[in-house]
């Protein structure tokens, strides 16, 4: 089954002009098209075969005629016409950057350079991808992009970590990930804030956290490394310290709860006195 699955869907991308097929009605999201040839290579090393023209044709088209103005493939396009539709965006360029190093490591190292020029952000406080282009003023923000904080993209900056990773630049990986973890609120029962998004989003509360696991594995590929030497941001020492005194608070209210439990005790008659 997994088999037939990967010839057929390899043989309708192949056929597709520029390799674009709908994957929503009338819609064309050019990065899923990507995952898809991936996916469809991975499965194919299963068995000993390659779509090597197949994934050298996409990036062909996503170097060409799908590429938007910020030089890198483009968010959305008609999958008829080849026109583009929306230029690139930050949730877009991330997912993309996730799986083109499989398919083309030098090509994926080019755009991620891109991306870096265009759209990643440090202002010291906090550092990660924006969803526009990182001197735009536009605050747009929809279900893909999730919510947008400062020009910071949610969605950009969390599958940004396994961009990162991939082509080997630990060190916009590395502080991405403290952000990650520091802002998702984490307790003995597992992340709060991703949690909570993704049981208002989607019903389930194990997506966030699984999108962030997905995200922080990604391996990588590139032959050289960035290593992380810069600053933590400045946001992960503030949610640090935010967590610790409110669990230093509770502690001592406890605390003192007993203790005035315990000198009541003490005052009542017949209260033991230990």
């Amino acid at each position: 089954m997994t088999s037939r699955q990967r010839v057929t869907l390899a043989a309708e991308l192949a056929k597709a002009k520029l390799h674009l097929r709908d994957d929503y009605p009338n819609e064309c999201y050019p990065a899923d098209m990507l995952w898809a040839v991936a996916a469809i290579q991975r499965a194919a090393r299963l068995e000993n075969a390659r779509h090597d023209e197949l994934a050298k044709g996409l990036i062909a088209a996503f170097d060409g005629p799908l590429m938007a103005p910020e030089g890198l493939p483009a968010f959305q396009a008609d999958s008829r016409s080849g026109r583009i539709l929306q230029g690139a965006r930050g949730c877009g360029n991330s997912g993309i950057l996730l799986f083109t190093a499989e398919l083309d490591p030098a090509v994926a190292g080019r755009w991620y350079r891109n991306y870096e020029d265009g759209f990643w952000k440090d202002n010291g406080w906090i550092v990660g991808f924006t969803e526009k282009l990182r001197d735009s003023q536009d605050d747009f923000m929809d279900v893909d992009s999730g919510p947008v904080v400062f020009g910071f993209g949610s969605v950009a900056s969390a599958f940004g970590i396994g961009a990162a990773k991939t082509v080997g630049r630990i060190d916009h990986a590395a502080p991405l990930t403290m952000e990650a973890v520091a802002c998702s609120w984490p307790t003995p029962f597992g992340p709060l804030i991703p949690g909570l998004m993704g049981q208002l989003a989607v019903k389930s509360r194990s997506l966030g956290e699984v999108a962030l696991l997905f995200s922080m594995t990604r391996p990588t590929l590139a032959v050289e490394t960035v290593p992380f030497e810069g600053h933590t941001p400045y946001v992960v020492w503030i949610l640090l310290i935010a967590y610790t005194g409110t669990g230093l608070f509770f502690i001592w209210f406890e605390i003192r709860s007993i203790r005035r439990r315990m000198r009541r005790c003490k005052e009542m008659a017949g209260c033991p006195s230990r």
